[in-house]
């Protein structure tokens, strides 16, 4: 049988739309999209916390495989989001729902001093008026992006879309870190290998990418993020400012800057 892509409760949509400063359902055109694009990154943070409560509580355990519903009954109550996969699942399902045609795709990231690692990253993809947009509140690309040779100048973001090697790639630049490339490698995948990239990830190694705090947001003209146990933030002329966090210092920035319940961030381990 074929999976279909996830659903949300009506209910829980409206609830998703109002947190988010919408009042109404957006239309399905260029202009919403744009407007979902900002008051996502702004509002759901991308973040490793849920994982990292769970390996220091329950270190033997699998990551769960978050449900877009579950997704966002966290971010309600909690302010959490997530990391790639599950937030673009969890937003496939709240886009469809305000009537925009939409595709998975899968990708990989190579970061800079971490060769012969790779990241497999999810993505989303959106066809508005016939145009295939790139839509990835996570990765900061200051809006969704057209997928053909593009180039967004600001030095907040330094993000663009080049063809290289065969493949389409999604240039972006990490909280601390120089520019990347995002390799896409499937553009229209179903919602089963979607599913089975999903499960294979959670049998993976991939400790490194949990063994300290890791969250980051949008903000009017900046982006902020604790990173390796720094606070970093990239201002509007593109520079960075970093200082070192305690721990204290790292659980009271979750909750006073990104919106983290105090419930939740005082389970945060330290790193």
């Amino acid at each position: 049988m074929r999976i279909s892509p996830p659903v949300l409760p009506t209910a829980l949509s409206e609830k998703v739309l109002e947190k988010l400063g919408m009042t109404h359902y957006p239309a399905a055109d260029r202009q919403s999209l744009d407007a979902l694009y900002q008051v996502c990154s702004r509002h759901i943070p991308y973040d490793n916390l849920r994982r990292r409560i769970q390996l220091a509580a329950r270190p033997a355990e699998l990551p769960p495989l978050i449900a877009p519903e579950r997704f966002f009954t966290d971010w309600l109550s909690d302010g959490v989001g997530g990391t790639c996969w599950e937030f673009q699942v969890a937003l496939h399902a709240l886009l469809s729902d305000c009537g925009f045609t939409l595709r998975y795709a899968m990708s990989t990231v190579q970061m800079p001093g971490q060769e012969g690692s790779l990241y497999y990253h999810g993505t989303l993809i959106a066809d508005v008026d016939d145009q295939p947009l790139i839509f990835d509140p996570p990765l900061m690309l200051g809006e969704p992006l057209p997928l053909k040779p593009h180039s967004l100048e600001h030095p907040l973001w330094q993000s663009g879309v080049h063809f290289s090697d065969g493949s389409w790639c999604i240039t972006w630049r990490p909280l601390g870190r120089p520019p990347v490339d995002c390799r896409l490698y499937h553009l229209n995948a179903s919602a089963e290998e979607v599913l089975d990239q999903r499960e294979t990830l959670r049998h993976l190694d991939y400790s490194h990418f949990f063994a300290s705090t890791l969250i980051r947001a949008l903000h009017a003209d900046s982006i902020s993020g604790i990173v390796k146990g720094e606070y970093i933030v990239r201002h509007a002329d593109g520079h960075e400012t970093r200082r070192p966090l305690s721990h204290s210092q790292q659980q009271r920035l979750l909750t006073e800057e990104f919106g983290i319940s105090e419930r939740l961030a005082v389970q945060v381990p330290a790193g």
